[in-house]
């Protein structure tokens, strides 16, 4: 992943939440925010193929939103990943952070893509889709490195 992302780095402004030290991304972005929870059914660490299997289809995480967002209106729920269910204050999402990370960047939302596995309805992602961005839906690790390999092919 380094390898593609640097090579990324070489033709596109790139920004990227995902994973990483917690350390560093609570202090550089976690304490800037509002309250946010993520559960998910079997933690960060579990395998991708584990997590895979828990709810191919969804359907689980389906019952447990709309349970939860009968029990929190003010709240959003949002699937994430393959497990994730993600609790946060209403309007503070996806498109929350790629507006104000246009605004500090002075990159014009226009001009940013955004690549996600939840970019669908009440998917995690599928704010920026809302938002009006050119957004790549994939599936795992592997579909974002076909990704950014077809952004550096097109930019080079």
């Amino acid at each position: 992943m380094a390898e593609a992302l640097t090579s990324l780095l070489q033709v596109a402004h790139v920004a990227i939440i995902s994973g990483g030290d917690w350390p560093q991304f609570e202090k550089q972005i976690a304490a800037r925010l509002p309250p946010h929870i993520t559960s998910s059914a079997f933690g960060q660490e579990a395998p991708l193929t584990e997590k895979e299997k828990c709810d191919p289809d969804s359907a689980k995480r389906k019952v447990i939103q709309a349970d939860l967002r009968k029990r929190l209106p003010d709240m959003s729920i949002n699937m994430g990943g393959a497990t994730s269910v993600d609790i946060t204050k209403k309007g503070v999402d996806k498109a929350y952070g790629l507006r104000r990370l246009s605004e500090l960047s002075k990159i014009a939302l226009e001009e940013i893509m955004f690549i996600g596995d939840a970019i669908f309805p009440g998917g995690n992602d599928y704010p920026a889709f809302e938002l009006g961005l050119k957004t790549v839906k994939v599936k795992n690790p592997d579909g974002t490195l076909a990704a950014i390999a077809g952004i550096v092919a097109c930019l080079s």
